[in-house]
């Protein structure tokens, strides 16, 4: 805010110079910043949203819709429940509903995963369950299938676990059980800020576009506006 405000008091300096001195011309660059995207949005899905449903309520590859304005798509198959499990994390967090998918993620097939699309670099939290003694792992993967990040997490069966994991690039992302079932009860997808870019133009006073005056034609303080876009104001 300070060096804002020693900005516009050398600008207006600038000006009563031009105000009481002749000239031929001037010229300023100033910068000001871009308006920000909307950033820091924060969406979340957990397993309660969801009906409960035995294996065989859905088909594979099949649809739903769930968590914050319908950001992401669960893609169920003939396998996946929504069934009962009461689990608490080290950070107070509980949940009594679980999303059980009853198979690792297949994006080749576009099945048992959660869907998601960021416009930004985004930080993505999930509360899920360790589902098998072979230490199993939550991945997130690109549209081509491959593995962008995953935990790497040590825990028995039915442990329940908390992972942050982190997007740097925008896009279209897919989340579930790495080598084979984990079962998910809360997403949060938080998107960091979009850098706001400097935008700098230059506007320019020519004195020999301005009309010829004698003494006597303008009034002590009268203002004249010139310059590109009238960004100087003259005051004779």
């Amino acid at each position: 805010m300070k060096k804002g405000k020693r900005i516009l008091a050398a600008f207006l300096a600038v000006l009563m110079v031009v105000a009481i001195m002749p000239f031929t011309s001037f010229s300023g660059i100033f910068t000001s910043k871009a308006k920000a995207a909307e950033s820091g949005k924060k969406y979340t899905f957990e397993g309660t949203e969801l009906e409960a449903a035995a294996a065989g309520k859905y088909t594979d590859g099949q649809a739903v819709t769930a968590g914050t304005d319908g950001y992401f798509t669960f893609y169920m198959s003939a396998k996946t429940k929504i069934d009962s499990s009461d689990k608490t994390w080290e950070d107070g967090y509980a949940c009594k509903q679980r999303v059980n998918f009853g198979g690792k993620a297949d994006v080749a097939n576009m099945k048992n995963l959660v869907s998601f699309k960021t416009s930004n670099a985004a930080k993505v939290k999930v509360y899920w369950v360790e589902g098998g003694t072979d230490n199993r792992q939550m991945a997130i993967f690109g549209s081509t299938g491959d593995v962008v990040t995953k935990t790497e997490v040590t825990a028995a069966k039915n442990d329940p676990v908390v992972s942050t994991l982190e997007l740097a690039d925008a896009g279209t992302y897919y989340l579930g059980g790495l080598e084979n079932n984990n079962y998910i009860f809360k997403i949060e997808v938080e998107e960091t800020a979009a850098v706001e870019e400097p935008v700098v133009k230059e506007y320019e006073l020519d004195g020999a576009k301005l009309e010829t005056a004698a003494a006597g034609k303008f009034t002590d303080g009268q203002t004249v506006a010139a310059g590109t876009d009238n960004a100087f104001t003259l005051y004779m």
